[in-house]
């Protein structure tokens, strides 16, 4: 897949991962895909709270009340204690590897990290052969990129941590000073690295999922297996993502309710489907009457 260095044999992927990186160097890129993110957190924040009110209005029994922090909980983590969170983030996954290099693989949806942990400046001599050398160097050309980027993982990831920790009636910082992180189910990790992915357009679609998940999965494969084909997309893990994201918040994300399986996770207590058709409907009838108004 895309998550391939220069290491993994084909040398297309090596030099896609190095074209990727050199079109984002630029601090301003940094600066616009920050603000893009933390608009993408407000939007959670909008999210979690409708969530929230329509299970107590219609899963009053079935699903526990929202703690008071939980909708503000990734910018809190962003703004107000991010030093806290890098240091909680980092304890829970020494324990859990896999999840960590899930996590902090890639930056910018697509390209190859060769950093490890979310390590901001990589060095030379763990890399072999001069593709992957120079792979290291644009990551560290991209530190600003990347930092901006993993605060926002880190944040996220904290935050769906805590939020799923609640749920059993413990804390993440209780989790940590008890030092019952290896207690911590593997799945219960996964779900909340998968919502920091998903946050920051980097989500990852398996070509073998029924429906658009699938075909996502399978446009991602071919991109990055052919050669040539990152020249003209050089991002097709951040289009998938992007054309998801604008599905579900627009009029047509209501479309996902004549799905069964997304009703039946409302009934279970998951609201996004309808949650985020509504935000994305409401932004869109407010810019459709800004636009038509004498403010245009």
């Amino acid at each position: 897949g895309g998550g391939a260095g220069a290491g993994g044999g084909n040398w297309w992927v090596g030099g896609g991962t190095i074209g990727r990186g050199v079109l984002v160097t630029q601090l301003a890129t940094a600066v616009r895909n920050a603000e893009t993110q933390i608009g993408r957190i407000g939007l959670d924040t909008l999210q979690q709270g409708l969530d929230a009110g329509l299970r107590r209005m219609f899963l009053p029994k079935a699903v526990r009340e929202a703690h008071a922090t939980d909708t503000f909980g990734s910018l809190l983590n962003i703004f107000v204690r991010p030093k806290r969170t890098k240091g909680q983030v980092e304890a829970v996954l020494s324990a859990f590897p896999v999840e960590q290099d899930r996590l902090f693989a890639r930056f910018m949806s697509d390209i190859a990290s060769r950093g490890t942990a979310g390590n901001l400046f990589p060095g030379f001599k763990s890399a072999k052969g001069p593709m992957a050398k120079i792979e290291v160097g644009v990551t560290m050309l991209n530190a600003a990129n990347r930092f901006q980027e993993f605060v926002v993982r880190r944040a996220v990831f904290a935050s769906r941590l805590e939020q799923r920790l609640h749920a059993e009636g413990k804390s993440l910082e209780g989790v940590i000073s008890d030092n019952e992180i290896g207690a911590i189910p593997r799945d219960v990790i996964q779900g909340a690295v998968s919502d920091a992915l998903e946050l920051t357009f980097a989500k990852d679609f398996s070509p073998f999922a029924p429906g658009a998940e699938g075909m996502a999965g399978k446009f991602i494969s071919l991109v990055t297996g052919v050669p040539g084909l990152t020249i003209p997309l050089p991002f097709p893990r951040f289009l998938m993502n992007a054309v998801r994201f604008l599905y579900q918040f627009s009029p047509l994300g209501y479309l996902r309710l004549l799905s069964p399986a997304e009703r039946a996770a409302i009934s279970a207590g998951d609201m996004s489907a309808i949650s985020r058709a509504t935000i994305g409907t409401s932004m869109l009838l407010a810019a459709y009457q800004i636009r038509s108004s004498e403010f245009a």
